[in-house]
């Protein structure tokens, strides 16, 4: 079912005020980055942090609403990209200044260097990994980029493409941050001689498949149907590229779907009285668009799937339950991000002070995830012991209700035999 149809639960993951005084699930002294956070499909959520007001060094963390954890603090001066996490648990995150990219082991606890890339990198930009670890980014090398990909499984780095100043066959002058779906689909926006109107965007396929141009600006040397292409992409595993841009034939800025097969999806443009913000939208498998806008005077972001006019999943002045107690949205952080279970994640500042980092959840529909615990590591011999334990009549503050199966009657034996199901991988 589309998250244009549903109404969304909204739990508070972590907040802290501006001089880390005063937080939630967090450490007192570490503050959060006005940055993009990400969020599995069990609703464990990364994001970057400032561990301190004394020496600004920026860390990484990872948790759910009901405990967090910091997984790296990054060395005095680093820069540390966005955090990417997976289905299975998997962090990565790119350090610069010669650092390389690491990885965080939700299921293990383990932090460690992740790869260094081809010979020459100096920076790893952008980093995002699909359900496989498979991660892409964009390496500076010498005095040019390009989108490399790195397999785990191999240890081996391919390069996707490059700049014409690390290649000279190549078309591209200019080339942007990446997007990677869980079945390992990237895409990028890139920029062809240069010419700020010849923008592109590619595809290219897991397995080394033929690259495909999706979309291109009506300057291109074959011409596209937008106008302008904003900077940032993301993809899903169908091929399905949402981004910003301005379609040439209506003059409307709007959040649209392309594939390079058929016509453009619009999500919503600005003929809906929403203006469209320089942030990049979203997109999961059910083909579900999380971005940020604003209608009228008031930003808030919204969720669609292009069936009907998005909707608005938060507004600034809405009013939110915290630690602190009841507070409203005063604006957003960067970009939210969606799941393909649905959850959307995304920061915000609040009227209380601070900043918060926020899950949206869909309502349950059919059974409860096998990752009864909540802890992001599934399957495993704990969540079949908490589920016994609360079945019981036990304490288990991070876990879901033993009504597994939702169908309002609990406690209850088709709850066990539907819980041992889908741990065994049937379907509920």
């Amino acid at each position: 079912q589309s998250a244009l149809a549903q109404s969304y639960t909204l739990s508070l993951v972590a907040r802290a005020n501006a001089t880390g005084s005063s937080v939630f699930n967090l450490s007192t002294g570490m503050t959060i980055n006005d940055a993009t956070p990400d969020v599995n499909d069990g609703g464990v959520a990364a994001f970057r942090v400032t561990t301190n007001t004394a020496d600004f060094a920026t860390g990484i963390v990872v948790g759910n609403s009901a405990s967090t954890r910091l997984v790296y603090t990054a060395p005095a001066g680093a820069i540390v990209s966005d955090p990417s996490i997976n289905a299975g648990g998997r962090v990565v995150y790119g350090v610069q200044q010669g650092n390389g990219m690491r990885a965080y082991e939700v299921s293990t606890q383990a932090e460690g260097l992740y790869s260094l890339g081809l010979p020459g990198t100096t920076a790893w930009e952008g980093t995002r990994t699909d359900n496989s670890g498979r991660t892409v980014y964009r390496a500076t090398v010498g005095g040019g980029r390009a989108i490399d990909l790195y397999n785990p499984a191999t240890g081996n780095t391919t390069r996707l493409v490059a700049q014409n100043t690390l290649d000279a066959s190549s078309p591209f002058n200019f080339i942007f941050n990446p997007a990677i779906s869980a079945n390992g689909t990237v895409a990028v926006k890139l920029q062809r001689g240069t010419s700020t109107s010849a923008d592109e965007v590619w595809v290219y396929p897991p397995g080394g498949a033929t690259p495909l141009r999706v979309a291109a600006e009506t300057g291109a040397a074959s011409p596209g149907v937008f106008t302008t292409i904003d900077n940032g992409v993301n993809v899903n595993d169908s091929g399905q590229v949402v981004f910003a841009g301005t379609l040439a034939s209506t003059g409307q800025r709007g959040v649209y779907v392309v594939d390079g097969i058929n016509p453009p999806r619009t999500i919503l443009d600005q003929a809906n009285g929403v203006s469209i913000a320089l942030f990049t939208p979203d997109i999961n498998n059910a083909g579900d668009v999380g971005f940020r806008g604003a209608g009228g005077n008031t930003a808030a972001i919204f969720v669609g799937d292009g069936s009907g006019i998005a909707q608005p999943l938060v507004v600034v002045g809405q009013p939110i339950a915290t630690d602190l107690g009841d507070t409203s949205f005063t604006g957003f952080l960067q970009n939210p991000r969606i799941s393909d279970a649905g959850q959307i994640v995304f920061g915000t500042t609040l009227a209380a002070g601070g900043r918060g980092i926020f899950v949206a959840s869909l309502p349950a529909s059919g059974c409860d995830t096998i990752d009864f615990n909540a802890n992001g590591v599934f399957p495993e011999d704990q969540d079949v012991i908490d589920f016994f334990t609360v079945l019981a009549g036990g304490a288990c503050s991070s876990c879901n209700d033993i009504d597994f199966n939702n169908n309002q009657v609990f406690p209850e034996d088709q709850d066990v035999i539907d819980f041992f199901t889908v741990l065994a991988g049937g379907e509920c």
